[in-house]
């Protein structure tokens, strides 16, 4: 055989491979394929459409409050609070919005703060002209029955005396009276009983403040 002939059949057979690795390649049947992915990959990559439902995962967005919001302004104070925690705030400027007198002292409300179930009245106390006990009767109205619940303080402290006693002539600014609320009760009815009995509510406003108003007696 000659030269040119084993060159010519060499040259076939390249052709025929070439042809069978076309169609291997390119015209394969249908399959599946059992593929090996890593941890990455398989488990800590999120598919391209997941989303994070608010409030699970450290990726939600900022969850609605629970507590109601009222449309009340607050007249008098500085407004502040976070109510993306739930947490309001507000302090009032004289004029106090309630003030009443007990025992020969006077008492107004400096502000108000809630944050979960405990909502802190911030009270300031004008002694009289004598040394005396001044008994913190302020309640909250929890049911339409009129039942009252007292205060988780149990007594106003003064510096003098570390008790109710406070010095003749004296002023005692942000004594602090924390009650234990439902935080999904919006407004908040309180009396400062005694003789005085003046009642008030306390709102949550849409800006993170708690707006404090003496009810007006109707009839």
């Amino acid at each position: 055989m000659s030269l040119r002939k084993i060159l010519l059949i060499i040259v076939v057979a390249d052709l025929v491979l070439a042809t069978i690795a076309y169609f291997v390649v390119f015209y394969n049947t249908p399959g599946t394929y059992e593929v090996a992915m890593s941890p990455l990959s398989s488990a800590n990559t999120p598919p391209p459409s997941s989303t994070v439902p608010l409030g699970t995962g450290a990726a939600s967005s900022t969850p609605s409050s629970t507590i109601p919001t009222s449309t009340s302004t607050v007249l008098s104070g500085t407004p502040g609070g976070n109510p993306s925690q739930s947490i309001y705030n507000t302090d009032y400027a004289i004029p106090y919005p309630v003030t009443w007198t007990e025992s020969g002292a006077g008492i107004s409300v400096m502000g108000a703060s809630l944050q979960g179930n405990q909502l802190t009245l911030k009270l300031a106390v004008a002694m009289g002209n004598v040394e005396q006990c001044i008994p913190l009767n302020i309640r909250l109205l929890v049911n339409e029955q009129g039942d009252l619940a007292p205060p988780v303080t149990p007594q106003f402290t003064f510096p003098e005396s570390g008790a109710c006693e406070g010095a003749p002539g004296a002023t005692y600014t942000d004594q602090q009276v924390v009650f234990d609320v439902d935080p999904t009760i919006s407004p908040l009815f309180f009396t400062t009983g005694g003789a005085s009995n003046v009642f008030f509510q306390i709102s949550t406003t849409t800006y993170g403040g708690l707006n404090v108003s003496v009810l007006q007696k109707s009839g």
